[in-house]
C-alpha cells in the first residue's frame, strides 16, 4: 500500500474535507440514507451477514432490506446471488469487509458501473487492509469505520465521502464533551483506569451466561439490551463524536502504526499455528493475503461454542460470539445457512484491541490460547 494513502485516512481529525465525524459508524450510516434520501419502498441490498445495528438506520428510513449471500467460510460474498437481486427500486448495496479481510472489489466495481446504484463499503471491524494497493474506505461511493472498534477509545464512526456528485448530510450541531447515552461507558472506562487488577477481579461478578446474539427466534441466542441500543440510536440520529473522543483521537493522529500494523499479521500468525491441528476447531483463515490487517481471528467450534465464549469472557480475555444478528435475517436462515452457521459455531479473537492495550501481548495470546485450547480438550471444563 502506498503510504500517503494510508496516512490520508489515518488523519482522522485533520483534513476532513471529505471525511465527517459521527458517534457510531450506524450514525454515519443514517447520514448516507439521508444523502440519498432513501424512503418507503426503496430497496437496499446487505449481506445476511449483518449485525442488528448496522440495519436500524435502514429500517428507520423504511427501506426495503434485501438480503444477499455470503460463504460463511470466508465471508466472501456471492456476486451472482448479489446482482440479481438488483432491481429499478435498488437505491443502496451495503457490502462489508469483513474483520480486515478484503471483497473482491474489481468485480463489484464492474456491477457498480453496470447498473449505477451507490455502494457504502463498511469497515466497522477493518481500517488498515489494502486492496491491490489501495487503502479500504476508497473503493464505496460512501466508505463507514468504526473508530472506537479499532482504538479504544469512548466512540467514533467516521464517515468517508469518494463521490463529489452527492451531497452528504453533515452530523447534528449537538457537540457535547459527552453524550448522555455514553455516559456509562464513560464512567466505567474511568474506573478500569484508576482500579488496580485486584481490586477490580474482587468487584467482578462472574456474569450468568447469556448467549452472545440476539433473536426472537427459538434457540436463538439474546442480548439483553436489544431496546437499549436502539434508544442510543434514536437520541440523535446524526450524533456526532463527542468532544471527549475527538480528544483522544488527536494523539492517534500521532501514532506510528507501521509496527501495529506488522504485530497484527505476527500475533494472527501467531494464533494460528498454535490452534492448528485441534480437534474440533476451524480455522476459517488459515493464511493471510499479504494486504490483510487481521482485526482478529476467526475460528469455528463444533460443540459449546457459547459456553466457551462465556468462561473465555469471564476471565478477562477479549472476544466475540458474532454478529448480533437481526431478527430479520435470522427468520430467513433456511435460505441463508450461512447465519445458521456463523450464529452458533463462530468465535472471534480480537487482536487489534488488544495491541492498542498497555500490557504484555505475548503472555496475553499464550494464556488465552492455553486456555482455549483445554476448554475445547477437556471436555468435562465445559460443565465446571
Amino acid at each position: 500500500m502506498e503510504k500517503n494513502q494510508r496516512t490520508s485516512i489515518l488523519k482522522l481529525t485533520k483534513d476532513l474535507d471529505n471525511k465527517v465525524l459521527f458517534s457510531y459508524g450506524r450514525n454515519a450510516i443514517y447520514s448516507i440514507c439521508k444523502s440519498l434520501k432513501i424512503k418507503k419502498g426503496d430497496e437496499i441490498l446487505t449481506p445476511a451477514l449483518d449485525c442488528d445495528s448496522t440495519l436500524t438506520p435502514f429500517i428507520v428510513h423504511n427501506a426495503s432490506l434485501v438480503f444477499y449471500k455470503s460463504n460463511p467460510y470466508t465471508f466472501n460474498i456471492d456476486l451472482h446471488d448479489l446482482e440479481k437481486k438488483i432491481t429499478e427500486k435498488t437505491k443502496l448495496i451495503h457490502i462489508i469487509n469483513h474483520f480486515g479481510f478484503f471483497q473482491p472489489w474489481n468485480k463489484i466495481e464492474k456491477i457498480k458501473t453496470n447498473y449505477g446504484v451507490p455502494i457504502v463499503e463498511d469497515n466497522a471491524f477493518s481500517f488498515f487492509s489494502t486492496y491491490n494497493g489501495k487503502s479500504f474506505g476508497t473503493f464505496g461511493d460512501f466508505s463507514v469505520f468504526s473508530l472506537y472498534k479499532i482504538f479504544n477509545i469512548l466512540n467514533g464512526g467516521l464517515l468517508v465521502k469518494n463521490n463529489d456528485s452527492i451531497e452528504l448530510c453533515p452530523p447534528s450541531d449537538n457537540y457535547k464533551w459527552i453524550h448522555k447515552p455514553e455516559l456509562n461507558s464513560f464512567y466505567k472506562s474511568i474506573l478500569s483506569s484508576i482500579l488496580p487488577n485486584k481490586v477490580k477481579s474482587i468487584l467482578k461478578k462472574e456474569k450468568k451466561f447469556l448467549p452472545p446474539m440476539f433473536s426472537d427466534k427459538s434457540g436463538y441466542p439474546r442480548i439483553e439490551n436489544r431496546d437499549k441500543v436502539l434508544f442510543e440510536f434514536s437520541y440523535d440520529y446524526l450524533r456526532p463524536i463527542s468532544n471527549f473522543s475527538r480528544f483522544q483521537l488527536k494523539k492517534i493522529d500521532n501514532m506510528n502504526f507501521d509496527s501495529f500494523i506488522n504485530d497484527s499479521r505476527l500475533y494472527y500468525l501467531f494464533i494460528v499455528k498454535k490452534l492448528k491441528g485441534i480437534k474440533g476447531l476451524r480455522i476459517l483463515h488459515p493464511k493471510i493475503d499479504k494486504e490483510v490487517v487481521p482485526f482478529c481471528v476467526l475460528i469455528l467450534i463444533e460443540k459449546k461454542r457459547d459456553i466457551i465464549v462465556q468462561k473465555l469472557l469471564n476471565e478477562g480475555f477479549s472476544l466475540m460470539a458474532w454478529p448480533n444478528f437481526s431478527k430479520h435475517s435470522l427468520d430467513k436462515t433456511d435460505v441463508f445457512k450461512e447465519v445458521e452457521i456463523i450464529g452458533k459455531k463462530i468465535i472471534q479473537i480480537n487482536i487489534n484491541s488488544i495491541l492498542m492495550k498497555k500490557i504484555n501481548h505475548h503472555n496475553y495470546f499464550k494464556v488465552l490460547i492455553k486456555r482455549l485450547s483445554d476448554l475445547i480438550i477437556k471436555k468435562n471444563d465445559y460443565f465446571n
